[in-house]
């Protein structure tokens, strides 16, 4: 046989073995590999205000092919595939393309991208939005308390998250419980976002804390003080005092909020005043409080004129108290009227009955003339300015009993009647200064009836007195006589000289 035609044999039988030895030893094969994506300016997504809404994946699945002992010297770290996505990196759904995959080892592979051939990236913009943080109370404060003010550490928040997210919040809140609070406090609670329906929003990155301390007020009552007394003749009007505001609020030391529900204005002076007026007055804060709000008030003081009225009875209208005099003497009021002047605030005046006033006197134990203060139930809150006087005259009476023989018939008609007095005696009551009545003499008293114009007949005529002689003695009661008349009975001589006439 030809030795070429041998030797080539042989060459093609240990090629064939060798073939048959490597493949058994070192075959082809195919490994995949994660190979790391490096992306270029990634720092523009934050630089546009971007944000890529959903974790994108950031390797790519890599084939290589060869000797498995070549491969087993390949590592993911010699390919490199770079992304730049400055083109790309605008708000939307992005797809950028994976088209640049390099191996940078030496071994004799083949590679190629097996995996998902694109970088998909979701990108959306970035808000942002300032919240005052609102705080929120629960609970009713003890009774006369309530919040004077809330500050919080922080008072508001910047929100930066996806603008889906930060379009929605509305409120940022805090809740605090005051229930049956009476004194300032300090909190820490879990600051909340809502959207306008009050929904939570978990938009926080993590968890903010606020500090919130509620100071507490107190309502109490402001009371007016005033000093001094207004100008002579001039009152205070206690129903046009008026104030503002009656009710305060006081901050402080829960001691000493405890101990006071009235607090009171600086004194007004208003000594020497004529006219209501109207001045701002501090208010007097006791130690260890601290007004909230208004440190002055507003007062009002009505400055009136006292009104003057005269009031005057009709002497009828008079009570006259006899408890003291003796019974033997009369007395008479001598001035049919008597006035009296008082004087009284407006809304007195306005109610004044003169009935009310009972006016009486007290009739003295002796006789005499007098002049006595009108005696009045002087209705409450007047004054007399001026006394009305009553002016008395007090008499002494005296019951006389008159034997007829000391009792004149006058004005008779002597020469056609005589005239008879019947009765024994009469009674007659005397009236005048003590010291005559009880020194007289019943001498000096003339007696008599009256006969004047009264014919045949019995007639009952009243006893007189004739005070010539005692001119300061009246007669003020007497009881009247029985006078008969009877014709005169003329004699025989008078009868002819008649006939014959």
């Amino acid at each position: 046989m030809n030795k070429n035609i041998i030797r080539g044999i042989s060459v093609i039988l240990a090629l064939i073995i060798w073939f048959l030895i490597t493949n058994r030893e070192n075959p082809i094969v195919t490994v995949r590999f994660n190979v790391p994506i490096q992306i270029l300016n990634e720092s523009v997504i934050k630089e546009r205000r971007l944000h890529v809404v959903e974790d994108y994946i950031n390797t790519v699945e890599v084939s290589a092919r060869g000797r498995k002992k070549t491969l087993e010297k390949v590592r993911a770290e010699d390919f490199q595939i770079i992304v730049d996505i400055y083109d790309y990196a605008f708000k939307g759904q992005r797809s950028i393309p994976l088209d640049n995959l390099v191996y940078k080892g030496n071994e004799n592979i083949s590679y190629w991208i097996s995996g998902k051939n694109t970088l998909d990236l979701n990108m959306e913009s970035i808000g942002e939005k300032e919240l005052k943080i609102e705080c929120e109370t629960e609970g009713m404060p003890y009774d006369g308390y309530s919040v004077s003010s809330i500050e919080m550490v922080p008072d508001k928040i910047v929100l930066q998250n996806l603008s889906s997210y930060v379009d929605r919040a509305a409120m940022a809140k805090v809740t605090v419980n005051i229930d049956r609070l009476k004194s300032d406090k300090t909190y820490k609670e879990i600051l909340k976002i809502y959207d306008e329906d009050g929904h939570e929003l978990d938009i926080l990155p993590q968890t903010v804390m606020v500090d919130v301390k509620v100071t507490m007020k107190k309502e109490v009552q402001l009371v007016l003080n005033y000093t001094g007394q207004p100008a002579y003749d001039y009152y205070v009007d206690e129903d046009d005092i008026s104030w503002e505001p009656h009710i305060v609020y006081v901050a402080g030391y829960r001691e000493v909020m405890e101990s006071y529900d009235v607090i009171y204005t600086e004194n007004v002076d208003i000594s020497g005043r004529d006219s209501s007026f109207d001045a701002p007055v501090p208010i007097k804060v006791p130690d260890g409080l601290w007004l909230v709000g208004t440190n002055n008030a507003v007062v009002h003081v009505g400055i009136k004129p006292y009104e003057y009225r005269t009031i005057e009875f009709s002497k009828d209208e008079i009570f006259v108290n006899q408890i003291y005099i003796d019974s033997n003497l009369d007395w008479t009021i001598l001035n049919d009227k008597i006035s009296m002047i008082v004087k009284g605030k407006a809304k007195d005046m306005e109610k004044i009955d003169e009935h009310d006033f009972a006016p009486q006197i007290t009739l003295p134990i002796r006789d005499g003339y007098y002049k006595q203060p009108l005696q009045v139930n002087l209705p409450e809150g007047l004054t007399v300015v001026e006394f009305g006087f009553v002016e008395l005259n007090v008499i002494m009476q005296k019951r006389v009993v008159v034997d007829r023989e000391n009792i004149q018939i006058v004005n008779k008609n002597e020469e056609e009647y005589d005239y008879t007095i019947n009765d024994l005696r009469a009674t007659v009551t005397l009236t005048g200064p003590s010291e005559i009545l009880e020194s007289m003499d019943m001498e000096d008293l003339i007696f008599y009836v009256d006969v004047s114009d009264k014919t045949t007949g019995v007639h009952r005529l009243p006893v007189r007195l004739n005070n010539v002689n005692l001119r300061d003695v009246t007669l003020k009661t007497t009881t009247n006589v029985s006078v008969k008349v009877t014709p005169k009975v003329q004699s025989t001589t008078q009868q002819e000289t008649t006939s014959s006439r």
